[in-house]
């Protein structure tokens, strides 16, 4: 399919929605095929591509844990600037194909959403294998 809805559909459909943001992760690692697999939210989807090990925050460079990644398209990201009765949201313009974690960005104190995109997902497309 050419948009991003009916694509999310395609396949064996795992429903994501209503899960909290550790949940999703852990329900796409499980559950997803590297590459034949569609991570879905509304208006959006990226490709899964496996895990990568990420570093624990707080917990020093020796401390990762594995986190789905992801190939896709994005425009930008929610950032806010200036604090008090200056403080405005606006939007890190990014335009790129990207390889990201669920949650582009959280490692700046500048982003809105600290939960990415993982507050949008709402399901995952295990897409079906050509016979």
């Amino acid at each position: 399919p050419r948009n991003s809805l009916p694509q999310g559909k395609t396949g064996e459909r795992a429903e994501l929605a209503g899960l909290a943001p550790e949940q999703k992760e852990e329900r796409i690692m499980a559950g997803g095929v590297p590459f034949f697999s569609l991570v879905s939210m509304p208006g959006h989807v990226g490709l899964y591509l496996g895990t990568h090990p990420v570093e624990t925050p707080g917990k020093g460079p020796d401390s990762s844990r594995e986190t789905p990644v992801m190939f896709h398209n994005i425009w930008g990201l929610r950032v806010v600037s200036g604090w008090g009765e200056n403080k405005r949201e606006g939007r890190g313009v990014i335009g790129k194909a990207v390889v990201t974690t669920l949650s582009p960005g959280i490692e700046h104190e500048i982003i809105s959403s600290p939960a990415g995109l993982l507050d949008r997902i709402n399901g995952l497309a295990i897409l079906p294998e050509k016979e």
